[in-house]
């Protein structure tokens, strides 16, 4: 659900080659994360903050909420309101890994 001309869209992608779901877990690794992506596109970690957290807003905003609960299931409250960068790349780290084990 995340138009792929947003810039942000870019960066989750990068983020999810980069890292696993186990690294994602240690507390404060997003600031790590925002500045090697900052590092490998020539940008700022708040900016990769900023377009990263815009991509998950735009998504949220024009998917349907039966696409939302197929991909994230009960990790992401949506009373809550839309999920944080850390875990939205979280959820789909871990989704991507058992994809990949083929669980």
């Amino acid at each position: 659900g995340i138009p792929a001309r947003l810039l942000g869209h870019r960066y989750i992608f990068d983020a999810l080659l980069s890292v696993s779901p186990e690294q994602l877990r240690i507390p404060r690794a997003m600031d790590g994360i925002y500045r090697s992506l900052a590092n490998l596109h020539g940008t700022t970690p708040a900016r990769v903050e900023r377009n990263m957290r815009n991509a998950i807003e735009t998504a949220f905003d024009r998917c349907s909420p039966d696409t939302l609960e197929k991909y994230f299931g009960n990790s992401v409250s949506f009373d809550r309101g839309k999920p944080t960068n850390g875990e939205l790349l979280s959820c789909l780290a871990e989704k991507l890994a058992l994809e990949t084990k083929g669980i």
